[in-house]
């Protein structure tokens, strides 16, 4: 942010379409050289990549939906089951690549242009934290499939007539037909500033890779071994049976998690998030984006989640637990700047707030989130008074009655150890996903030079 700054204090930039092609301004000086910094990021060779820069990586994966849906024979399209949901919205001749995940803790490696995807989609705030932008990285022989992409907007033709539906497209590079209107030079210069304080900060890619890898392994042993009074463990940890941690080839930086306490029901995600929140410690609920992994991981179908609709469960609702079966996880997730210090202030709050201890009562799994009570309705919370100054509650019994079943539990007159929850900060987050993508009666193109 301190190099952005100076920047923005030092640089007056201007439209970057306002330049002569033979005199180029900083604007479109900058905007070209920060397109070559992140195709060496990923040692793609410019003279086989294109990149264009867009909103984010869901833009990116719209892109290349649009350019296929151009075509009047259609196009079949081929996803992984466990797929961003950005990719179930829209393998043999193309094939498109979310990294967004992969590259914000990894290497990406684009050297040997033949074995790399036809078209790579990530979004760089999920790299460096800022600025908010994204880029879809395009393999040369595989761009003509935008020729019959039907919009175009300011700056991607040579010319334009009126009356007649007539224009000519910019030839030059594949993001000057691409990107529609003026550029977001500003972010563009922020992302400059990232790369090169990132790299002087972290190293590179394989250094952050090594030290947020060894994080996830650090957290994983510790949740594993998280055991209650009875001997029960307090978490159910999702991971592929082929993956270990440690091992960034077979698995990246992130924990994921169910909670369930020692009388077997599942906690709610979305409230331990809201409970971790609560002590600055910010975790990813919920479906994650992935709808169809996820239930596959809970062993839930397509009429199980039509029912839970029915019955009133929407995305990000705290009610989360429906019929005694989650419907959402807990991922934790590390980067560069995360340390040893985030992994034990995790440890402690799961063992504060989700570790049945002897002599303890039962601690109810399914607590109601304070901010959402309603006045005489179905739920309700009981507080004891609270000293002064003091954060922490003094929680004297709770009690939930709901349209199917009606339970009151409760708790001793001690101090909770943990704060109450507040609202979690909405966070989005990206997986590296490929689909393909191929047209109708057509051969497969995507490995012959253009």
């Amino acid at each position: 942010m301190e190099a952005f700054s100076k920047q923005m204090q030092s640089l007056l930039l201007a439209n970057p379409h306002s330049a002569l092609v033979s005199k180029p301004n900083v604007s479109h000086q900058i905007v070209e050289e920060t397109r070559r910094k992140v195709l060496g990021l990923f040692k793609a060779d410019p003279k086989r990549f294109d990149i264009v820069f867009v909103a984010n990586a869901t833009a990116g994966i719209k892109l290349v939906a649009e350019a296929f849906s151009g075509y009047s024979q259609g196009f079949d399209y081929y996803y992984h089951r466990d797929c961003h949901t950005s990719l179930v919205g829209q393998s043999d001749a193309y094939t498109l690549l979310d990294v967004a995940a992969l590259v914000s803790t990894n290497p990406l490696d684009l050297s040997d242009h033949l074995a790399a995807p036809d078209f790579i989609v990530l979004s760089f705030y999920k790299m460096f934290g800022f600025p908010d932008l994204g880029a879809l990285i395009v393999r040369k022989p595989a761009a003509h499939v935008f020729e019959h992409r039907k919009y175009f907007g300011g700056g991607t033709t040579e010319i334009t007539v009126t009356g007649q539906p007539w224009h000519m497209r910019k030839e030059k590079a594949l993001s000057s037909r691409l990107e529609d209107g003026t550029g977001a030079t500003h972010s563009i210069l922020a992302l400059s500033c990232a790369i090169g304080t990132y790299r002087g900060a972290f190293g590179g890619f394989e250094d952050v890779s090594k030290h947020t890898g060894w994080l996830a392994k650090c957290l994983y042993e510790k949740l594993a071994g998280m055991k209650h009074v009875d001997g029960s463990p307090v978490c159910r940890i999702y991971k592929d049976p082929a993956s270990t941690y440690g091992d960034a080839r077979t698995q990246g930086a992130t924990v994921t998690f169910n909670i369930r306490g020692m009388d077997g029901n599942w906690a709610s995600a979305a409230k331990a998030g809201a409970m971790a929140a609560a002590r600055d410690i910010h975790i990813r609920t919920g479906s994650l984006c992935n709808p169809a992994g996820m239930a596959c991981a809970l062993g839930l179908t397509a009429d199980d989640y039509q029912r839970a609709y029915a019955s009133g469960f929407r995305c990000n609702s705290d009610q989360d637990v429906m019929n005694g079966i989650p419907t959402g996880m807990v991922r934790v997730s590390f980067g560069a700047m995360s340390a040893l210090s985030d992994v034990e202030a995790f440890v402690r709050f799961m063992g504060d707030c989700f570790v049945e201890k002897a002599g303890q009562a039962s601690e109810p799994t399914l607590v109601t989130n304070v901010a959402n009570v309603s006045e005489g309705g179905e739920e309700s919370l009981q507080y004891s008074e609270h000293s002064a100054g003091s954060s922490l509650h003094r929680v004297k019994s709770i009690t939930s009655d709901t349209a199917r079943s009606a339970h009151q539990f409760a708790r001793p007159r001690v101090p909770s150890p943990c704060l109450p929850p507040r609202p979690e900060p909405k966070g989005r987050s990206g997986e590296q996903d490929r689909v393909h993508l191929r047209l109708k009666g057509q051969p497969n193109h995507s490995n012959e030079l253009g």
